[in-house]
């Protein structure tokens, strides 16, 4: 259940369009788990969200592959720089 899980950390992203969060929560048993939520404004005035949460037991292989593609994606080759 939802009262069951208390929030340990939030932050919040807004970009052009889109908004992103990052809130850490506890479960009953006392695991921690990551929530990466997305919303965007789509067509008609609604908003779109998407989330993925990622559990304490994967979080050092999630941060590590994040970490690839995020460095992948600063260092790629044709990457344009921004004007």
């Amino acid at each position: 259940m939802e009262s069951e899980r208390r929030q340990l950390f939030s932050e919040r992203l807004l970009t052009k369009g889109r908004s992103y969060f990052f809130d850490v929560k506890l479960s009953a048993p006392g695991n921690a788990y990551l929530i990466i939520s997305e919303s965007r404004k789509v067509e008609g005035g609604k908003y779109e969200h998407t989330r993925v949460m990622v559990f304490e037991n994967d979080i050092k292989e999630f941060r590590d592959a994040l970490r690839k593609a995020l460095e992948y994606i600063e260092t790629r080759p044709g990457k344009q720089t921004a004007t």
